[in-house]
């Protein structure tokens, strides 16, 4: 990662979780020169294949963030999305995916969602040989991370969360 010339994220919560990377300089360090974040709230690894032309090309690494809002929970549909959404950013020159996973939360049809989809992107990914963090199992009933609404980190949270997967999250890459 570190060699990249350039590294993409593409998610849901770039502007709270990435705020923090953002804060800590760490987009901004030399060692990631044309870093860039993608957000596109409510998005969902269809929307991104359906409209593939707001994807940027070129980049050499990408880091994804997407699954929180996966309300499909067949396992084969599930996987065949993430697959054509792989194969859609590999046709675009990435050389390097890693795969965020989704948060617990502490609201139970949100909860049943995530917990799934953790679960499904666990295999999934084992499967394709594709780094992922396992965002649920770091963060179910934790006392370290306070959620403001039962799905989303406050702020603060949100920054531990993002320097305690950093170190992991760098060797990753």
């Amino acid at each position: 990662f570190l060699k990249s010339k350039k590294a993409l994220y593409i998610d849901l919560e770039s502007l709270i979780v990435f705020s923090s990377l953002f804060s800590c300089n760490f987009l901004e360090s030399s060692s990631l020169p044309g870093a860039r974040v993608e957000s596109r709230p409510g998005w969902s690894t269809s929307s991104f294949i359906s409209r593939p032309d707001v994807i940027p090309r070129g980049y050499d690494t990408v880091i994804v963030i997407l699954g929180g809002n996966n309300r499909n929970l067949n396992y084969e549909a599930y996987r065949d999305r993430i697959v054509r959404f792989v194969l859609l950013l590999r046709s675009y020159g990435t050389k390097k995916i890693v795969w965020i996973g989704p948060l617990w939360s502490s609201r139970s049809p949100v909860n049943t969602r995530h917990s799934w989809t953790s679960d499904a992107q666990s295999v999934i990914f084992d499967e394709l040989n594709i780094p992922w963090i396992n965002l649920y199992r770091r963060t179910v009933r934790s006392r370290r991370y306070r959620f403001r609404d039962g799905v989303h980190l406050t702020y603060p949270s949100y920054s531990r969360l993002t320097e305690e997967v950093l170190n992991p999250f760098i060797s990753l890459l």
